[in-house]
């Protein structure tokens, strides 16, 4: 089955022998991320500063699979030509970042300030987006989730310092974390899913946790 280009950035995951218990169900890959939540003065929202770290399996197999590495500690380069080949492929999903105002998807302008280096162990990924049009959590009900549709990869906030909201006003802004609860059923199709196996449409959108923002 072709991969989605969007999907690119985990080919090397395709032949990894993975243990006999997830061999045969989705996710394969797991990414714990940290957000940063940037607002202007107006306490609008205008960016999302993201953190991945990829976990270990990805890490080893992304780092020999890739053909300038030539072993023991990955120079800064290396990492950062693999980042940047990521954030290329992950254009046309938005970055599996989903922002929504009142219900409306947000669209994105942009991605900066990339950056990659090793955390315990693991490849980490920072980079920022940037919203075409602020949202505002003032007037209005604003979410974000970040996921991959397909599930192929699990994403979840990591469990220390996970958000951080920044900006002059931020402290009037609160936030809520919706951990997901997907029926049996989905959870079900999700478990019976190979790994070449194609994904409904946004199956990841049942596992993915969903952030609520609010300001005074």
């Amino acid at each position: 089955m072709p991969l989605r280009k969007d999907f690119l950035f985990l080919t090397c995951l395709i032949g990894i022998a993975l243990a006999p218990v997830s061999a045969s169900a989705h996710p394969h890959a797991w990414i714990d991320y940290r957000t940063r939540v940037i607002f202007n003065d107006d306490n609008k929202i205008t960016a999302i500063r993201e953190h991945w770290l990829f976990d270990s399996t990805y890490t080893e197999f992304a780092l020999h699979d890739y053909g300038k590495y030539k072993g023991g500690v990955p120079t800064h380069k290396l990492l950062m030509d693999l980042a940047n080949e990521n954030l290329k492929n992950l254009k046309d999903a938005d970055y599996f970042t989903v922002l929504e105002e009142s219900g409306k998807k947000k669209k994105i302008e942009s991605v900066s300030n990339p950056d990659s280096y090793m955390e315990k162990g693991r490849i980490a990924l920072d980079f920022t987006v940037t919203l075409k049009e602020p949202a505002d959590a003032v007037k209005n009900k604003v979410d974000y989730m970040i996921y991959d549709p397909s599930y192929y990869v699990s994403m979840l906030h990591d469990k220390e310092n996970a958000i951080v909201l920044e900006g002059k006003n931020a402290g009037k802004c609160s936030y809520e974390l919706a951990t997901p609860n997907p029926n049996k059923a989905t959870v079900s199709l999700a478990t019976a899913i190979d790994k070449n196996g194609k994904a409904p449409d946004d199956l990841g959108a049942y596992f993915a946790q969903r952030m609520t923002l609010s300001c005074k």
